[in-house]
């Protein structure tokens, strides 16, 4: 089944769905060949692996306002928010981040869903380099320092986060944020994001491995993208297979500790209700799908995009939600 929460529900399909009974959209996000921001729908530059577009609807059966606000499309439905944009890379990628995660902390607040529980950014050449840093490294220290420089958000618990290349231009951002916190996941089988070492970059990413969330009185468990990596090491070089099975085990080390923060949450790997995973080589699609199928079955529902990753040796990382 699709993932559902109280206050949203998630339809993928390759046209846009028929909505339930009084259901209304609040965005569809559409991965193909373009990245653009409209009125209820963005466009991102992530190809679908089988077809020519992928459609991520949320619906809610919640009153919906929409707004525009600092280059973001946004849309309130019950306590959360669900906003987006496409940006230039003014001032090159590092500034261009630097300003719009400063816009996004102070739309959240401005709109009273001050709780950022979920990020996704796509950029393209994610691993170029141009000089000192790759253009994931001068990412992850612009998202640092507008981080730093909001008092806010430097007391408040880091979101779960998915970080992949796009195949256009333009540094695309969408979020889910909320009238209140939630606990940030750890994974003890991994580094933590900022006690990196130094040759990853010169300041650790700023991230969380899942995020637990109460909504409506129901339980909601968000799995950060994750990736074949133990401590802080790529695992499995060169075999996706193998790769797609190590991700796994993080996935049920995070849920591990999504069981103990949320009261009466039974997350398991094999309830996962779907799978988002971004390949960085088609190829390897089939390889990966027999492993999901060797673990879960034949219900469990993919959805692959071709991306690039933020190190060159992964070739895979998937991400999904939970709800109790």
């Amino acid at each position: 089944m699709p993932p559902e929460s109280p206050l949203y529900r998630i339809t993928y399909s390759q046209a846009p769905p028929p909505l339930k009974n009084s259901e209304q959209t609040v965005a569809r996000i559409v991965y193909g060949a373009h990245s653009r921001a409209e009125t209820s729908q963005l466009h991102v530059a992530l190809p679908p692996l089988g077809a020519s577009t992928l459609h991520e609807t949320w619906s809610s059966t919640q009153p919906i306002e929409r707004g525009k606000d600092r280059g973001f499309e946004y849309a309130i439905f019950g306590s959360l928010m669900l906003a987006y944009g496409v940006f230039e890379e003014t001032g090159g990628l590092q500034e261009a981040t630097r300003a719009v995660y400063r816009d996004m902390l102070h739309l959240a607040r401005a709109q009273g869903r001050p709780s950022i529980l979920r990020i996704w950014n796509h950029f393209p050449g994610i691993c170029e380099s141009g000089g000192a840093q790759n253009r994931y490294q001068e990412f992850c220290e612009g998202r640092r320092q507008a981080l730093l420089a909001d008092e806010q958000a430097r007391g408040a618990p880091l979101p779960a986060v998915t970080t992949t290349g796009s195949q256009a231009d333009g540094l695309v951002v969408y979020f889910l944020s909320s009238q209140d916190a939630g606990a940030a996941l750890h994974n003890p089988r991994q580094t933590a994001p900022s006690n990196y070492p130094p040759h990853l970059g010169p300041h650790g990413p700023s991230f969380c491995r899942g995020v637990a969330h109460e909504e409506a009185g129901a339980g909601r468990v968000y799995l950060s993208g994750t990736a074949s990596i133990v401590g802080h090491e790529t695992q499995h070089v060169g075999d996706a297979a193998e790769q797609a099975r190590e991700l796994l085990r993080n996935h049920a080390a995070v849920l591990e500790q999504a069981r103990a923060a949320l009261p009466g949450c039974s997350a398991q790997l094999g309830t996962l209700p779907f799978e988002k995973i971004y390949l960085m080589r088609p190829e390897d699609q089939e390889a990966v799908q027999s492993v999901l199928r060797e673990i879960f079955g034949e219900a469990l529902p993919q959805y692959f995009l071709h991306s690039a990753l933020c190190r060159e040796d992964l070739l895979l990382e998937m991400e999904s939600a939970w709800s109790a």
